[in-house]
C-alpha cells in the first residue's frame, strides 16, 4: 500500500486490549508531522495524526508498573477479581467487579479504608488514570571514614 510521496505503509496493527487500530508506516519525519497535523486519508475514511508516546512497564502478573512479566518476583494479581492467581487462569470474569484491583491492593497493603463505589477505584489497572503510589526508591550509601592516619588537606 502506497501513501503519498513515495512512503509506504507496512501494516495495519491493533494496540493490546484496546479498541484503537494504528498504521504502521515507514515515512519520512517530515511526512509524519504532515499526518500529525493534517490527518490521513485510508479507504475514504479521514484518520486523525497523533503522537504515540508509550506508557510505563507494567507487569501483566503483579500488575505493578515498572517491570514486565518475565523479570517478575513478585506473587500473581488478578485483574478481574484480585485473587493470587494469574488473569488468565480467573474463573470469576463474569462476576467480577470493575474496581482497579492494583490501587485496591496498594490501600489493603496501608490499611486504608476501602470503599468500593469510590471513584477512584473506577478504572482498570492497565488505564492510564491508575496512579498507585510508586514503589519507593531505596538507595544504599556507604559512609567512608578515613583512618586517623590520612592526610586531610
Amino acid at each position: 500500500m502506497n501513501t503519498s510521496r513515495g512512503s509506504v505503509a507496512t501494516g495495519v496493527k491493533r494496540l493490546p486490549r484496546s479498541k484503537c487500530w494504528w498504521l504502521q508506516v515507514s515515512i519520512v519525519l517530515k511526512l509524519a508531522f504532515d499526518i500529525k497535523r493534517a490527518g490521513l486519508c485510508y479507504n475514504s475514511l479521514h484518520l486523525r495524526g497523533q503522537h504515540y508516546i508509550q506508557g510505563p512497564k507494567q507487569c501483566y502478573n503483579c500488575l505493578a508498573i515498572g517491570h514486565l512479566a518475565h523479570a517478575c518476583k513478585d506473587k500473581a494479581l488478578c485483574s478481574q477479581c484480585g485473587g493470587n492467581h494469574n488473569t488468565e487462569t480467573c474463573e470469576d470474569i463474569e462476576d467480577s467487579s470493575r474496581s482497579c484491583q492494583q490501587c485496591l491492593a496498594v490501600d489493603r497493603k496501608a490499611k486504608l479504608p476501602i470503599d468500593l463505589t469510590n471513584p477512584k477505584y473506577d478504572h482498570s489497572p492497565f488505564n492510564n488514570a491508575c496512579q498507585p503510589q510508586p514503589r519507593p526508591f531505596v538507595t544504599k550509601i556507604s559512609i567512608f571514614e578515613p583512618p586517623s592516619s590520612f592526610p586531610i588537606t
